[in-house]
């Protein structure tokens, strides 16, 4: 393929050595650079790929406006071998995988390669046009709708930030020329160069584009629209010319639906995967609602258990003791690194539940897009201030919130167990060797050359070129973050090496780019940068963490055997030792959280009111395991409940207490009495009558449940009588077929997390009001079901969440 506004520069030419591939990747060495163009030269390319990209769409425009059902019909009866056929009969030489720019990273090789074998600039221009993604679904049918329906000034922006560029392509601020494209319609104007005087007078800076850009994204357009129109020509291959042009128009079907995802839920890759091939997403306020108080809800979960649970919190400090870099090297003394430890989980835990809570404010009082952008000043592309403000304290938040999970994963990954085999400990030597071109003396070195596999080497890579600032700019943070994903979701193996803490991290990351990306697209609306508040949130930040790091450090918990404080076997057989370590285990963590709530009136500063709301709240429910008595009887698991039960059999469960106690049961209104024959009746004794039916004003009636869905949901909310019983193990496809069937639609969002989001009143079992958002356990990831503990924990967070219980529910 001819290259007119970008060139390929071999590695060799200026070294003379050809470095490992994946190195001169990740230093942006190998990708397209802009040629050296005269300002004729510009113009003449610009007419030249105008006039090809407008003949191209008026023809695909004429076929999508007369055979479009007929394109979607013949597509989806197609074969996926004759779909591979007819892609490379438009574009030969198409490449194979997702993303193939970045196919260079998955495959990790060590010898030295020529550019020509590893790195194809068709590839890192146009890397949406590959046959794995096009093939899926409907897929194609989209990309032909949004294109041919659409003029080519929608999507010029797109394209350009779609192309993976190398170096040389920002524009400089003293450039005399720019290019337009917006409401330019026709050949002559669309990419219309003007000159310098001409540009300080246009209605608005924001919607040009840098000459180098600009003519790169035309080319890019050029061939995409080539493409399209054959791909439409050869589908439709026994239509004439005539035909395409002088058939009468059909009426618009329906947008093709595409059907991407791998299972039967949708997940987030299978939205990523869509969105290159249809119209550019509006600003869509109600999703980031969604997504930014599930995970705020989460956090307050997460700090609730972290007050409630011992075993949660003895699991969590754990966790964080074999993921923390300050102390690896021991260098905190023994009896006082668990009080470090706990100073940052909670200091963590509560900073995000205050600035997630902030998040979700502020996106609340937000008005729709359509509003705000209705009262904008479209003369100067600028928002009401009111709006503004918003959006600044929303980007401003989003900021804040990545500096933590980028820390945590940086830091994280090199001494996590599955990784630490694979790293040398940082020394003083001022050179980094994980990819970075910025010197730091603190970064962990990638034992690459004593055997690494490749999946070690992949996730090696993928990490820093996340958390590194220099590599996240080249290659795009959102475009990092995708990929990883798709690593995670297809390598089985570079998965299984980053373990749940680091996958709730990356989880948190992802979330936060998202958003960030989604407030990128507001341009060319324009938002200011600077916000009078950080500074008054960072101050109130440091007495948070101040006030925490005091009450951990100054509590005697902390100070004996972790295993023995906190050790809560609440899934053993109940005796008297299991119940007397639970009720120490129970005291010593209310002992602890009464430590530190002590000290916010020592320092009498200001705090935050979200602080002040957690830290009185009362322990109510904390759960108190009442005393053992040597006449206890233990309690087990009732069995499955028969059908043919009666309704207060379904209410009462049969257990060994309870099994020789029928007279216990309330009896059926319909009971027989027998009536006296022979005789007169005494008329001092009454005759007896029927109970009376309970009060229809109290009485809640049972929501009746599918067996599947009711097994499930006895084993996560049992009835009282089997509250202090084992629980017993879950699989997840089981806990998310219920959800679904309940009026929870489950969605896959990044790294381990799920979020189930409710469908309108009426339409499911349930009516509930807000979503709700779960890790996916790691027992789940190694193909094991959910423990016993987390079904429990499970079963917390749904009544603290919905207010549910076990007497709401029976079977069908």
């Amino acid at each position: 393929m001819a290259t007119y506004t970008y060139e390929e520069i071999e590695h060799n030419r200026q070294t003379g050595r050809a470095p490992c591939k994946c190195c001169r990747l990740g230093t942006n060495v190998d990708w397209p650079i802009p040629k050296e163009l005269s300002a004729v030269e510009l113009r003449d390319l610009a007419i030249s790929f105008s006039n090809t990209i407008f003949s191209n769409w008026t023809q695909l425009n004429a076929i999508m406006k007369r055979f479009e059902l007929v394109l979607q019909k013949r597509w989806a009866k197609k074969s996926a071998k004759q779909r591979i056929q007819v892609l490379l009969q438009a574009w030969p030489g198409m490449s194979q995988t997702h993303r193939p720019d970045f196919e260079p990273f998955r495959n990790m090789k060590r010898r030295g390669q020529p550019r020509s074998t590893t790195c194809n600039a068709t590839a890192q221009l146009w890397p949406h046009i590959n046959q794995e993604d096009l093939v899926k679904g409907n897929l194609l049918p989209l990309y032909l709708n949004s294109r041919g329906r659409k003029l080519p000034e929608i999507f010029i922006g797109r394209d350009i930030n779609d192309a993976h560029l190398g170096r040389g392509w920002n524009a400089d601020v003293a450039e005399p020329y720019a290019m337009v494209f917006e409401g330019q319609r026709s050949p002559r104007t669309y990419g219309r160069i003007m000159g310098r005087t001409e540009r300080l007078l246009w209605k608005n800076g924001n919607t040009l584009n840098p000459p180098l850009l600009g003519i790169l994204g035309m080319e890019v357009q050029s061939e995409l629209y080539r493409f399209l129109h054959a791909c439409a020509r050869i589908i439709l291959h026994d239509f004439s010319d005539s035909q395409m042009f002088l058939a009468p128009h059909q009426p618009e079907p329906e947008p093709p639906r595409p059907d991407t995802s791998t299972g039967t839920w949708r997940t987030v890759t299978s939205y990523a995967l869509e969105t290159p091939y249809g119209l550019p997403q509006r600003m869509d306020i109600p999703r980031m609602r969604l997504l930014v108080d599930s995970r705020f809800q989460a956090a307050e979960d997460h700090l609730f258990a972290l007050r409630e649970d011992p075993g949660y919190f003895l699991e969590q400090l754990k966790d964080w003791r074999v993921h923390d870099a300050k102390r690896i090297d021991g260098d905190t003394c023994r009896p006082c690194i668990w009080k470090h430890i706990a100073s940052d989980m909670i200091n963590d835990a509560m900073l995000n539940c205050s600035n997630w809570d902030r998040v979700s404010a502020c996106l609340q009082k937000m008005r729709p897009f359509a509003v705000q952008i209705h009262n904008a000043d479209k003369a100067r592309c600028r928002l009401q201030p009111y709006d503004e403000d918003n959006w600044t304290f929303l980007q401003m938040m989003i900021n804040r919130l990545l500096v933590r999970p980028i820390d945590h994963f940086e830091h994280g990954l090199p001494i996590s167990p599955r990784m630490r085999h694979c790293y040398h400990l940082p020394h003083d030597d001022k050179t980094c060797k994980r990819h970075c071109q910025v010197p730091c003396s603190t970064t962990w070195n990638f034992k690459s050359s004593l055997g690494a596999t490749a999946a070690e080497m992949r996730v090696d890579r993928m990490s820093s070129m996340l958390v590194c600032p220099v590599n996240s700019q080249i290659h795009g943070v959102k475009h990092i973050v995708d990929e990883m994903q798709y690593m995670f979701e297809t390598d089985v193996e570079a998965a299984s090496l980053v373990d749940g803490w680091l996958m709730e991290r990356f989880s948190d990351l992802a979330v936060l780019v998202d958003l960030n990306y989604r407030v990128g697209d507001m341009l060319p609306w324009q938002i200011p940068t600077l916000y009078d508040a950080e500074d008054d949130f960072a101050y109130t930040d440091e007495l948070v963490e101040k006030r925490f790091s005091d009450g951990c450090h100054s509590s005697k918990v902390l100070e004996g055997p972790i295993d023995t404080t906190f050790a809560y076997p609440f899934d053993r057989r109940r005796s008297k030792e299991t119940v007397t370590q639970i009720r120490l285990a129970e005291k010593n963590l209310r002992t602890l959280w009464s430590d530190i709530d002590v000290y916010p009136g020592r320092y009498r500063l200001r705090l935050l009111y979200f602080v002040a709301r957690f830290s009185k709240r009362p322990f109510v429910d904390t759960p108190k395991t009442p005393i053992w008595r040597d006449s206890e009887v233990a309690v087990r698991t009732p069995g499955p409940q028969k059908l043919d039960e009666t309704a207060a059999e379904r209410v009462v469960p049969l257990t060994p207490i309870s099994a020789n106690k029928r007279s216990e049961f309330p009896h059926d209104a319909a009971t027989k009495i027998k009536e006296k024959t022979r005789g007169t009746a005494d008329p001092t004794t009454p005759p007896m009558t029927p109970p009376l039916a309970q009060d229809a004003t109290t009485a809640v009636k049972p929501i009746a449940l599918p067996r599947r869905v009711y097994k499930v949901i006895s084993t996560l909310l049992p009835c009282a009588a089997t509250a202090l019983s084992n629980r017993s193990e879950l699989s997840w496809d089981d806990f998310v077929y219920a959800f679904n069937a309940l009026g929870l639609v489950p969605e896959k969002l990044y790294g381990s997390v799920w979020i189930f989001k409710p469908l309108p009143e009426g339409e499911g079992l349930v009516d509930v009001d807000r979503s709700i958002q779960f890790h996916e356990p790691k027992e789940v990831r190694r193909g094991n079901k959910i423990g016993t503990f987390m079904v429990k924990r499970l079963g917390r967070r749904l009544k603290r969440a919905f207010g549910w219980d076990g007497e709401m529910f029976v079977q069908e």
